[in-house]
């Protein structure tokens, strides 16, 4: 019997396309993972925190916590980022306080780092495992993908391997994601995104010419103020590792 689900597996594996693959989800349920994720940076403090994934059917959203049920009974919650494998296209939160707001996303390739697979594989979590490499926008990343489970996700804006990926890190060992928690849940969400205001290439000069004018304020209220609690680097360090978006 084993042998039997194994072959069908590996049949799903290879000749289920992406877009036909809704992550075994219907009308009715969705797929609820959790990842660990992990980040260290001195001399930065260490944390630890939760990354939740919803996949439903084609789209796939990830989430700032497990999200609140609301008077009409469907679970909220704010969405960091939505992949939405129909259109190929991924929407991100870019928030820059002022012109634009936790409500303001942009659009970006999907997926939007191309991979090396490797002929290396390991049991993570009783799933077997093979491993894969990235270059993503000036960061080197290590994967390991699911064999079993066939749904080309994973965490924040990783995807397009032919499993889901249940482990990640960057070379340097300050951002480490891993897989603690996959089921099929009763499709409870409400779950949506803000305003579309332009795509990545657009995104990155507005971001890094904020940046620099928040530094700058920064700087003039440290001058003012030695004592300032609020004005340190440490949430935008962390903000802008993923990617170098200040190149």
């Amino acid at each position: 019997m084993k042998k039997l689900i194994r072959l069908f597996v590996f049949f799903l594996m290879f000749f289920i396309p992406a877009s036909r693959v809704c992550a075994f989800s219907d009308g009715d349920s969705v797929i609820k993972i959790i990842y660990k994720r992990s980040y260290n940076n001195p001399p930065f403090p260490e944390s630890t925190n939760n990354q939740y994934i919803i996949i439903d059917g084609n789209k796939s959203y990830c989430l700032f916590g497990e999200g609140v049920r609301g008077k009409d009974g469907k679970i909220g919650a704010r969405v960091d980022l939505m992949k939405d494998f129909g259109n190929h296209t991924l929407y991100f939160m870019g928030p820059m306080i002022p012109e634009y707001t936790v409500n303001d996303y942009w659009s970006d390739s999907l997926p939007a780092m191309h991979w090396t697979i490797v002929n290396q594989f390991t049991t993570i979590k009783n799933n077997y495992c093979q491993k894969a490499v990235t270059n993503f926008r000036g960061r080197e990343y290590t994967a390991f993908f699911a064999l079993n489970i066939p749904i080309q996700d994973g965490p924040w804006k990783f995807c397009g391997l032919p499993g889901l990926i249940v482990k990640l890190g960057d070379s340097k060992g300050i951002y480490n994601f891993e897989m603690t928690s996959f089921e099929k849940v009763p499709n409870e969400y409400n779950l949506g995104i803000g305003k579309e205001n332009g795509d990545y290439s657009l995104y990155k000069p507005l971001f890094k010419k904020w940046h620099l004018r928040r530094l700058e304020k920064d700087k003039a209220r440290r001058e003012a103020d030695p004592n300032c609690l609020d004005c340190g680097e440490g949430v935008t360090v962390r903000y802008t590792f993923i990617e170098n978006l200040l190149d």
